[in-house]
């Protein structure tokens, strides 16, 4: 789980692909070629334009040979990671104060294993593509 305090940045799609970008160089080894993403349906911050970018550099630049980006039905996906919130959420109902972003910090590392979001880790993938890449291809 990566983990950052609100000040240091928002939870957009600039904060997610810089997280997915950095999961990715740090722990896929590039011997594999092939990458199933599953991903909620959440449009700001995973289901857009800028990640469908992202994902089509990856496989643009050969760090990938395919990749399948999986957006289950609203209401039908039961993630891992889904469970692994309703246990956090348990959990600070039992924690008797967690103000501090150490806090929950410390609270969520303690059951998972956890990366904490520096702010030179966030890039801003979406002001980057929109230079690049046009959202829409002109008819003729």
């Amino acid at each position: 789980m990566y983990t950052w305090p609100e000040p240091r940045a928002r939870r957009g799609c600039r904060e997610v692909i810089s997280c997915l970008n950095h999961f990715i160089q740090t722990k896929v080894p590039h011997t594999v070629k092939h990458l199933d993403l599953f991903s909620d349906g959440c449009r700001g911050q995973n289901h857009n334009h800028t990640m469908l970018r992202y994902i089509f550099t990856l496989v643009d630049q050969n760090r990938f040979q395919s990749i399948i980006f999986h957006l289950p039905i609203r209401g039908h996906s039961f993630f891992p990671c889904d469970r692994q919130f309703a246990v956090i959420e348990r959990m600070k109902r039992i924690k008797d104060t967690a103000e501090m972003y150490t806090d929950w910090h410390a609270m969520i590392d303690a059951k998972y294993m956890t990366v904490e979001v520096t702010g030179h880790m966030i890039h801003d993938y979406k002001g980057h593509f929109d230079k690049l890449l046009k959202k829409q291809l002109p008819f003729f």
